[in-house]
């Protein structure tokens, strides 16, 4: 038996993980409105909260080519000040 994808967990644990390495202490996060997207927001907060950081909030969109400053996602993320955007 052979697999040749991954999951998103794969990713966003290690990057969960290298966030509180490297003392970020709030996050604020922006997925995808999708299945997948869902998912690597759940486990980032899981494993990020699980190790002490905070999430500030979350917003999911359909399309990641429509977040600028300007849009409501980009400012609601700006006014919470996270310590990183994800």
């Amino acid at each position: 038996m052979a697999r040749f994808s991954y999951t998103e967990g794969q990713l966003t644990t290690p990057l969960a993980q290298w966030a509180l390495k490297s003392n970020i202490k709030s996050v604020y996060t922006i997925v995808l409105d999708y299945a997948t997207g869902i998912d690597a927001a759940g486990g980032f907060s899981s494993v990020f909260t699980g190790g002490g950081g905070k999430v500030l909030g979350e917003v999911r969109v359909r399309s990641t080519r429509k977040i600028t400053r300007r849009t409501s996602s980009g400012s609601r993320t700006r006014t919470r000040k996270p310590s990183l955007r994800s």
